[in-house]
């Protein structure tokens, strides 16, 4: 099973402060991502996309969250799928 389009939303906490939005945008079908810029300029890792595109790949989910950390940042991905257009 394919995973198909899904919207984007990342969120950042470095050193346990609150989390931040550092991007929002789309996965294509295809695997690209679009992450349009944001007014903080804050980019995200290749690192996230990279082990996000793997676990998607792996368990096909269409509505969710999924964490991940690279040092001391935690990241928070939301994603949903379909004709969703909250998270």
């Amino acid at each position: 099973m394919a995973v198909g389009k899904l919207r984007l939303k990342i969120e950042a906490s470095t050193g346990g402060k609150a989390y931040r939005t550092i991007a929002i945008g789309i996965r294509h079908e295809d695997g690209r991502f679009d992450f349009p810029p944001m007014s903080g300029g804050e980019l995200v890792p290749t690192e996230v996309p990279d082990a996000l595109h793997r676990h998607l790949k792996d368990f096909h989910p269409s509505v969710g969250t999924w964490n991940h950390k690279i040092g001391d940042t935690d990241y928070r991905v939301y994603f949903s799928g379909g004709n969703q257009e909250t998270f």
